[in-house]
């Protein structure tokens, strides 16, 4: 004859189920938000470089003069080894290039709409340009009170996802951790009530008998 498991555990196991299931899908929206936190991250760190390298004035005078010594291209190269970010782009009026890490691309125009950049609004955003897809951030190079250009920057999106790589043991610890709230001092320990229906044992009987002695 098969054995059933006391209802007891019956709810014990259907309890720690149900734990496990909240822990995992807490676990993948943590996973979620987490990388949606650090994209934000890496955005305003991209926006933070550019509005730095838009206010040098040695880059502001370089392009207004048309940049003959190429100073452009190594201030940013600078600043890219130095951030550790993918790529520092700085181009004209126009969105010409006068930096990338790539100097193929250099004197080549952008290919992203710059319009919106250059009219002096900054940007922040995911995009895919030449080098992948990165967290960007871009800022317009004033002068004057006018737009003469405009610096991107951007950190590629596998630098995000390694990063949250990282960090993935501290959200495997939680959904691990998550189950012990339900330790032995959790578990039910309550009998079953007895059966109505069925005959009183014979020391419930004889204890009966004494309630009612005593009462009387």
């Amino acid at each position: 004859m098969k054995t059933r498991l006391p209802l007891a555990y019956q709810i014990l196991a259907f309890q720690v189920a149900i734990i496990l299931l909240s822990a995992l899908m807490g676990a993948g929206a943590a996973v979620w938000q987490a990388g949606q936190g650090l994209d934000r991250q890496y955005q305003q760190r991209s926006l933070a470089i550019a509005e730095s390298v838009a206010a040098n004035t040695s880059i502001q005078d370089a392009l207004l003069n048309g940049d003959p010594n190429g100073a452009i291209e190594k201030t940013a190269e600078q600043v890219r080894k130095s951030t550790g970010a993918t790529y520092v782009v700085i181009t004209d009026r126009k969105g010409i290039r006068y930096s990338h890490p790539n100097p193929a691309l250099i004197g080549k125009p952008v290919d992203e709409n710059p319009a919106s950049v250059l009219a002096g609004n900054t940007w922040v955003g995911v995009q895919r340009g030449t080098l992948g897809v990165s967290a960007r951030g871009k800022a317009p190079i004033f002068n004057q009170g006018s737009v003469i250009g405009l610096v991107s920057v951007g950190f590629l999106e596998t630098d995000v996802f390694k990063q949250l790589r990282e960090d993935l043991p501290g959200f495997a610890a939680t959904v691990l951790l998550a189950p012990i709230g339900m330790g032995p001092s959790r578990w039910p320990t309550t009998k079953p009530a007895a059966c109505s229906c069925c005959p009183p044992t014979a020391s419930a009987a004889r204890s009966r008998r004494s309630s009612r002695r005593v009462a009387c």
